[in-house]
């Protein structure tokens, strides 16, 4: 359902769900069984559908109606960063967004949307995490497009770093 690399990265197919601004133990918890509540099934639906969008709410989570689910929030960007913050993150990679480069960053870099289908045309390239040199970047774009980020991991210091 979701990986935490190096203890810094959340990553999962949408994104984080509100049991992280409890705390990440909890979302384990959430994750390990099968949902017994509607809040438990709702945490679940957060991870796997759940979209980041620009918006105003002073909880950082606004319901949507968008994958047909009742009870299903979007976050936003303050969000991101609370979660960050309660769960010592560095950053969070989610999957599920079609975008022209194959990601996308939001919450001023806290929140990279990555996709990785070879199958969809309006998709160029996708970020892939190396486990050998601990660093997430997306493969070199074509000639006109040279210039990729890399995000270094390391359990002491997390910088973004874009290299040209």
């Amino acid at each position: 359902m979701f990986a935490i690399v190096k203890k810094k990265v959340y990553s999962s197919h949408a994104g984080p769900c509100k049991a992280m601004e409890v705390s990440l133990d909890k979302v384990k918890e959430v994750a390990s069984k099968n949902p017994r509540t509607d809040q438990e099934a709702s945490n679940m639906f957060h991870v796997l559908w759940a979209d980041c969008r620009n918006f105003y709410s002073p909880t950082g989570w606004a319901p949507t109606e968008k994958r047909g689910f009742i009870g299903l929030d979007d976050y936003n960007a303050e969000a991101v960063g609370r979660i960050l913050k309660k769960c010592d993150l560095d950053l969070i990679v989610r999957a599920h967004e079609v975008v022209p480069d194959g990601y996308r960053f939001f919450a001023t870099q806290q929140l990279i949307g990555c996709y990785g289908s070879t199958n969809n045309k309006d998709n160029e390239v996708t970020v892939v995490l190396n486990p050998s040199s601990s660093s997430l970047s997306p493969p070199p774009l074509a000639p006109e497009r040279v210039s990729f980020l890399k995000h270094t991991l390391d359990d002491h210091d997390t910088k973004l770093k874009s290299v040209e």
